[in-house]
């Protein structure tokens, strides 16, 4: 059986954030990468990996998950529409 490595994406939300941590608490830190177009937060430093990722683009985004041999995506991130009348 393959070893799993979980894709965050979204990791730097208030969902994502307890999402990743929690992951990395059941399969370890090596197992979960955090990604986000956003900084890494503070509370995710030095808990296992993270890469800055668009993932508006495809290519970069497929790079990756073959890069790291991703076997799991989690897709944590809501886009917020402000309307105006």
């Amino acid at each position: 059986m393959p070893e799993e490595k979980i894709l965050v994406i979204g990791a730097c939300g208030q969902i994502g954030v307890e999402l990743t941590l929690a992951l990395r608490y059941s399969f370890g830190e090596e197992a979960v990468i955090a990604a986000d177009i956003r900084p890494e937060p503070h509370v995710l430093r030095n808990s296992g990996r993270f890469i800055p990722i668009d993932i508006m683009d495809r290519e970069t985004l497929a790079i990756q998950v073959r890069r790291y041999r991703v076997t799991q995506v989690y897709f944590s991130s809501i886009k917020q529409h402000l309307i105006t009348t």
